[in-house]
Parts: C-alpha cells; sequence; structure tokens
C-alpha cells in the first residue's frame, strides 16, 4: 500500500474517511461536501439532499459508524473507503478500490489546481504562491485536465459559478504555464492546447455566470484562438456558442450598442461551424442560440424557424450522459427555456410565462439552472401585472441563492423586483434580496 491507503486499513471507517480526504485527496471538509454534490448531480443521485459538512465530521469522528444508502454509492463512485457491512455489491465496491496511476494523477491534479483559491490574479507565468507544475506534460496530464474540467462544469450545475470562478482561473493560469514553460511532444501539446482552451471556455462561463462579463469575453476570446491553433473545430464552436449567449445577455440589458446585431452573427456562424458535427444535442443547443438572437434583434420568423430546429434536434437526442459533460444540461427544459425567452424578447410575455412554467417541470433541471429560470419567470410574470406570483417566485429563488446556489447572473434577472416588492410593502423580499445582493456584489 501506498502511503495514506486505506483500502486494507483495520481502523474504523471514519478514520480512514478522514485518512483519505486529507492524506490521499488533500481536501477539507467542504471541499468533500462539494465534490459529493457535484458527483451525486452526475449520478442524478439525491437531488436537493445536499450534503451538511457537520455530516461529514460526525462520519469521521465514529458518531455514525455508516452513512446512508445514497452517500454509499456517491462515496463508492468516488473511490473513498467503504464501511466493511457496507451492503454495497462488489461492483461499487471495486469502483471505490481500483485506484492506478492514471487516477492518482487526476486527483493529484484537482488537488494542487481545482480547490485552491488564488489569493490574487496573477499574470501567466508567475509563481502563484510557490504552485508547481509538471516539467513534461504527458497524456496522463492531458486526462487530468480535462477531469478537472469535468468536475467544473458539474459543480457549476450544482452550486453556480460565483464559489469557482477564482479559483478555476488559477487553474487555467496553471494550463496556459504548462503550454508555455513545460515540455511536450508536438501531438501532446495540440493536445494541451485545446484542453487549455476547453477550461477557458469553462472559466469564461463561471465568470459569466459570477457577474464578470469582461473577464468571460476575454476568456472566450483566448479560448478561440487556441481552438485556431490546434485546429479544433468543437472548440471552437464552443467559444463562439459562449460569445453568442454573452452578446444576448448584454443585448437584453442595454449595456452595448450593435450587442444584438453581434449575437445574430454569431449565432449565424455556428450553422457553418457544426455542419460536420454529429451531435443532435449540439445542434439543438445551437438552434436555441439562435433563436434568442433572433428574437433580441425582433425577428419573430427567424425566431420561430430556428426554435423549430432546436425542437426537432432534441427530440432525436439520446441520453444526455453519451454526451460530453459540457452539453448534459441540454434537455427539453431547457429548449423550453430558450423558446420561453425568445417569446419576452419579441414582446409576448403571457407565452413566456406559459413556457417558463412548463420548463421547471423538468426532473433533469439542475439547482442552479432551476432557480435561474424560476428568477426569469418572476421577473416575466410582473411585466404581465402578476405582482404577487413574481413576488412568490422570487421569494423562492432567493431562498435558493441563500441556500447552495452562488449565481449573481439569476440575481440580475430579478433586479427589477426590489421596487415591486417595496411598493407592495414585502419586507421579506427587500431583506432577502438586498442580503443577497451584498453578499455577491450584484
Amino acid at each position: 500500500m501506498t502511503a495514506g491507503d486505506t483500502r486494507d486499513d483495520a481502523r474504523p471507517w471514519g478514520e480512514r474517511l478522514k485518512v483519505w480526504r486529507e492524506e490521499v485527496q488533500h481536501w477539507s471538509r467542504t471541499d468533500l461536501k462539494e465534490q459529493v454534490e457535484a458527483t451525486s448531480y452526475k449520478l442524478k443521485e439525491a437531488r436537493g439532499n445536499l450534503l451538511d459538512v457537520r455530516l461529514i465530521s460526525r462520519w469521521e469522528s465514529g458518531a455514525i459508524k455508516r452513512p446512508q444508502g445514497v452517500y454509499l454509492r456517491i462515496l463508492a463512485h468516488m473511490g473513498a473507503p467503504l464501511p466493511d457491512a457496507s451492503g454495497v455489491n462488489q461492483e461499487s465496491r471495486r469502483l471505490g478500490t481500483e485506484e492506478d496511476d492514471e487516477d492518482m494523477d487526476r486527483r493529484r491534479f484537482l488537488r494542487n489546481a481545482g480547490t485552491a483559491v488564488a489569493a490574487a490574479v496573477a499574470l501567466p507565468g508567475t509563481s502563484y504562491g510557490g504552485r508547481t507544475i509538471p516539467t513534461k506534460i504527458d497524456p496522463a496530464d492531458i486526462r487530468a485536465i480535462r477531469a478537472a474540467v469535468d468536475s467544473l462544469y458539474l459543480r457549476d450545475q450544482a452550486i453556480g459559478g460565483a464559489t469557482l470562478a477564482q479559483a478555476a482561473l488559477t487553474h487555467y493560469y496553471d494550463a496556459r504555464r504548462m503550454l508555455d514553460e513545460a515540455d511536450y511532444r508536438e501531438d501532446v501539446g495540440r493536445e494541451l492546447m485545446a484542453i487549455a482552451g476547453e477550461l477557458a471556455v469553462c472559466v469564461g462561463w463561471l465568470s459569466y455566470d459570477a457577474g464578470n462579463q469582461r473577464q468571460a469575453r476575454d476568456l472566450y476570446a483566448e479560448a478561440f484562438l487556441l481552438a485556431d491553433q490546434a485546429g479544433d473545430p468543437r472548440l471552437t464552436i464552443q467559444a463562439v456558442e459562449k460569445m453568442a449567449l454573452q452578446a444576448v445577455y448584454i443585448a437584453d440589458r442595454g449595456q452595448h450598442r450593435g450587442a444584438a446585431r453581434e449575437a445574430a452573427r454569431l449565432s449565424g456562424r455556428l450553422t457553418d461551424l457544426a455542419r460536420f458535427q454529429s451531435s443532435p444535442r449540439l445542434h439543438a443547443l445551437i438552434g436555441g442560440r439562435q433563436a434568442i438572437a433572433h428574437a433580441v434583434t425582433g425577428d419573430t420568423q427567424e425566431f420561430k424557424a430556428a426554435i423549430t430546429r432546436s425542437w426537432r434536434d432534441i427530440d432525436r437526442a439520446g441520453s444526455a450522459g453519451e454526451e460530453e459533460t459540457w452539453l448534459q444540461f441540454v434537455t427539453p427544459g431547457e429548449i423550453t427555456v430558450h423558446e420561453a425567452k425568445g417569446y419576452r424578447y419579441l414582446g409576448q410575455p403571457a407565452a413566456a410565462v406559459r413556457l417558463y412554467r412548463n420548463s421547471l417541470e423538468d426532473s433533469d433541471l439542475s439547482p442552479r439552472n432551476r432557480a435561474n429560470y424560476r428568477a426569469q419567470l418572476a421577473a416575466t410574470l410582473a411585466t404581465v401585472g402578476d405582482e404577487r406570483g413574481a413576488i412568490e417566485q422570487g421569494i423562492e429563488v432567493l431562498k435558493a441563492v441563500q441556500g447552495t446556489v452562488a449565481s449573481p447572473r439569476t440575481l440580475s434577472e430579478m433586479r427589477n423586483l426590489r421596487a415591486l416588492a417595496e411598493s407592495l410593502a414585502d419586507d421579506e423580499f427587500c431583506a432577502r434580496y438586498d442580503l443577497a445582493t451584498t453578499e455577491m456584489a450584484v
């Protein structure tokens, strides 16, 4: 056994779990909590049953000698030590005990680059407080970065971008330093360039959700350049798709003249970029992005044509679990929200309300997306005169934001409800909204 290995350890389960967490993963209890939540979302387990750090403490102290079954399955999938009489099947136990060198490389990378929070943002090439990068990059390092990107996307769906963006930015700088400073073969270098670009898109998305639009735009632009250098059309699509969505967001808020036209141009470019891509889910997403881009420019005919294509493609899509992680959020509920947004932008809020309500019936919605779409519903209800309904939906959003979802973008959807709540003398909404905006500096 290696140092910190708990597989054949005779100590109580709680002690073995603590050793695994501290010496193998180098995680705090909060880190373990977040990893369990992200894994539970990926496995579609324990939706809405988020883990409490105090429960982990009770596991490790021996106050609870065996966690409930849902957590046993999640911990087994993560490779954590399990109680001897867990009742977990042999396949789950095998998943939790057979770790090869590549797994350890991945875990080491996630430990060093995925969970540390940067004290300050520095330029690529600096030491970041003594952080080190590999001197030679091999395929195992590429797989480690890819696993980290997947983990960030899953955690974002569970808890939002605000708590992840700055740590993830440091992670991206590490990948860029590998490109600039490390040694690697030419083929490995192309892969490293592409995965660094994927990380740039991911961190740009987290920044977008966290309300830092300038940082998001800069990262999308870097990803676009890396995609060009790596010759990776799939990465180019990711970057352009995110830039198109951001342009719609800015146009909707009236912050930049010409943003609506830019959204239409960028989303139109996606058709050409994706012509050789076979994924129906990807084409459904592209159709949705094109639909809202046309809607924000006021083009009803093109909006309807694009959203029809999007529905056709999502109906052809298989299981979301068969897709890359960044595409797994594209579900029928997501396309419903694109259609709702389009009608809202086109000045048909009653149709949007109906669609937003339908979207919230999708059981596959992640916690962050559910809060975001409910916030959009609340804002739209206000425009059709259902003031009390708007505030009721808004309260549910604020409960989520003050619970586990940290998404300034979601709060910004309700930016006009604060005055409405005050006019209705709704002290609860005002107090919750003021607290949330102060904490997240929206």
